[in-house]
């Protein structure tokens, strides 16, 4: 396999933050995989089995589900509880956290990949 990028949208984000940050992200990685050996393929705005992923990065090692936040100031993580940047709770989409997000979407993902015959040790 040759390298090289591609990416592309399913349909158009409901926000202007998410499509500059996929435009951005994009602008990236077509930079970092134009001249390389390796294969990557970025898809915007994906739904999997009700869920919406903002991204799904596809290289020869490895697929990231990539989630768009449009926070700043003083991001807390909490494993077992909200986000809050300068005070401020982070939802994860149409879940309570971030964390409850990344649990369901990785879940759809697999399934999803799996649905379509993708070998689950990749």
């Amino acid at each position: 396999m040759t390298g090289g990028f591609i990416a592309f949208r399913c349909c158009n984000f409901e926000n202007t933050a998410e499509r500059e940050q996929f435009r951005e992200l994009s602008n990236k990685l077509r930079m970092e995989f134009s001249n390389s050996e390796d294969f990557c393929l970025f898809i915007g705005n994906y739904n999997i089995y009700n869920c919406e992923f903002d991204s799904i990065l596809i290289k020869q090692d490895a697929i990231f589900a990539v989630e768009f936040k449009n926070y700043g100031g003083k991001v807390i993580a909490n494993e077992n509880g909200n986000w809050t940047a300068d005070d401020v709770v982070i939802r994860g989409g149409s879940n309570k956290t971030v964390y409850q997000q990344a649990r369901i979407n990785h879940v759809a993902l697999r399934n999803g990949l799996k649905e379509i015959g993708l070998n689950p040790k990749w």
